[in-house]
């Protein structure tokens, strides 16, 4: 996360934090109100939080109804994830974004306050890509059946895709400053000998490649490979993971 400022002179960072503070009351007619006593609680809060982290203020400043509920409640839960409208694609990468933005400011305002130490904040931003990634994941299944059916395995069963959280996320210890590395697997090779996966839809239906850039759109970066059926070389991308304390997280469409 993008330190707001490595110089240690006091009133280069007093000056810092009151720049931030003014800034914030700018944002909205609430927050101006909850920050109108500049010697207040929330007022001394968000000082700290301008000295550690540029990126919290600006988020702050660009969302300010997640800037008044912290202000109104220093310990306030996770920001609701966002309705992947199928009608709407187009918005899918911003809203994760935003809601990226918004619980990683959440996550930097704890982190920052000592409401959480150093494992709840790691938990809280692999919670936080993994939540991006079912997110995305979801909608691209439920766009990709609506626009060519659902993809089947030789003997009719649905197949979903499956996304492998390998590294520190899927060893549930993702910062702030890690990529994010993902393998696309399918969990069966079986085709009924056709050389491609069958689709509900009939032949003269129009095959389209499924768009995964969505599935880290919500997230700081990511190294990506797509590899074959799970049991054959998504296995063998399985087995470098195993450096991570727990293994792979794995993600499937719901």
């Amino acid at each position: 996360m993008p330190i707001a400022s490595t110089d240690t002179d006091p009133d280069a960072l007093r000056a810092l934090a009151e720049r931030a503070l003014k800034r914030l009351r700018a944002a909205s007619p609430q927050a101006a109100e909850q920050l109108s006593d500049p010697d207040g609680e929330a007022a001394q809060r968000c000082r700290q939080v301008a000295i550690a982290s540029d990126f919290a203020i600006d988020t702050l400043v660009r969302q300010p109804e997640r800037l008044v509920a912290l202000l109104v409640d220093p310990d306030a839960g996770p920001v609701p994830p966002p309705v992947l409208d199928l009608d709407a694609s187009e918005q899918w990468p911003a809203l994760l974004r935003r809601y990226r933005a918004a619980e990683s400011a959440r996550l930097v305002w704890r982190d920052v306050l000592g409401l959480d130490d150093v494992d709840a904040t790691l938990a809280g931003s692999t919670a936080l890509a993994e939540r991006c990634l079912e997110l995305g994941l979801a909608a691209l299944e439920a766009e990709m059946a609506q626009r060519h059916g659902v993809v089947r395995d030789g003997a009719g069963g649905a197949q979903r895709l499956v996304v492998f959280g390998l590294g520190k996320l899927g060893g549930a210890e993702l910062n702030f400053s890690s990529d994010v590395d993902l393998v696309y697997a399918y969990p069966s090779a079986d085709d009924a000998g056709e050389g491609r996966a069958m689709f509900d839809l009939d032949e003269s239906s129009p095959r389209g490649e499924l768009d995964l850039r969505i599935l880290v759109d919500g997230v700081e970066g990511h190294d990506a490979g797509v590899v074959g059926a799970a049991g054959e070389g998504g296995g063998q991308q399985q087995e470098g993971a195993q450096e991570a304390e727990h293994g792979p997280a794995e993600f499937r469409g719901y």
